[in-house]
């Protein structure tokens, strides 16, 4: 659980999981990356009812993801964000990122994601590692 705030009984936020649709894709083929992620503690959950944490207030959140590529001549790509708002109900959450026009440029990329709260930029946690490879056309 890489880049995560722990405070445990407050705060816990973790970034679960980071997942591809497909780890070889051709050059400018489609593919889409999801992050899983949730929290714990008083801040996060609230100890009242209705919740009153950042779940019962259904706070923002934007997963940004990214693609850094490995070797010569490799890019290092933003890849887009995705917008949500955490529930009452609980999570975990996932955001889903479609990449319809994929990547153009051959090579190995090691795809990462940071998940922010938006409206307390200090809570931000990040999962990284899966790798893609797009190979030429």
């Amino acid at each position: 659980m890489p880049g995560q705030p722990t405070f445990p009984g407050w705060l816990v936020f973790n970034v679960m999981s980071l997942a591809i649709s497909d780890n070889i894709v051709a050059a400018g083929a489609p593919f889409s990356v999801s992050v899983t992620f949730d929290g714990s503690g008083s801040i996060f959950e609230g100890t009242a009812s209705p919740p009153t944490g950042l779940e019962g207030t259904s706070q923002p959140f934007t997963a940004n993801f990214y693609a850094e590529g490995i070797g010569a001549g490799a890019l290092e790509i933003d890849l887009g964000s995705v917008p949500g708002n955490l529930s009452p109900a609980g999570g975990p959450y996932t955001a889903t990122l479609p990449v319809a026009g994929g990547i153009g440029t051959a090579g190995l990329y090691r795809l990462g994601c940071t998940v922010t709260l938006n409206n307390y930029l200090d809570i931000a946690g990040y999962q990284e590692g899966a790798l893609l490879q797009i190979h030429p056309v």
